[in-house]
């Protein structure tokens, strides 16, 4: 990948925290999730208003395939969820981890916050009411 591309989407020194995602903030939200994810993953400092929809994981992880099935792993585990993002139930997920993109994390992150029984929203509210 060129170097151009990787920093095109990093901020040096850019300090992210995950945020509580639902309805309205989902893109935000799943964006630094991911970037976050990254950051811990790659060691670089993504921007989560400068990584594209269309941006692959397998490239913003510097073609590292283990990383890329840790950040969907990990984007399930953070959504309540055991397994990963290429699960063929999810469908408007790709099968193929090198396959993901950025898009597909946030189109998974709303699905799950518009999802009133799903276990993230609840644990939301949870923390909410305490």
């Amino acid at each position: 990948m060129e170097d151009s591309y990787l920093k095109d989407r990093i901020t040096p020194g850019i300090e992210l925290s995950v945020i509580d995602m639902n309805t309205e903030n989902f893109e935000q939200g799943a964006r630094i999730l991911l970037c976050r994810l990254l950051q811990h993953f790659t060691q670089k400092d993504f921007d989560p208003e400068k990584i594209k929809s269309d941006d692959l994981l397998l490239d913003l992880s510097g073609s590292d395939e283990n990383v890329v099935k840790n950040l969907s792993a990990n984007v399930c585990h953070h959504m309540q969820e055991i397994g990963y993002l290429t699960n063929p139930e999810i469908p408007f997920t790709p099968d193929n981890l090198n396959d993901l993109k950025v898009k597909h994390v946030v189109r998974y992150v709303e699905d799950m916050v518009n999802d009133s029984a799903s276990a993230y929203v609840q644990m939301v509210k949870d923390n909410e009411s305490n």
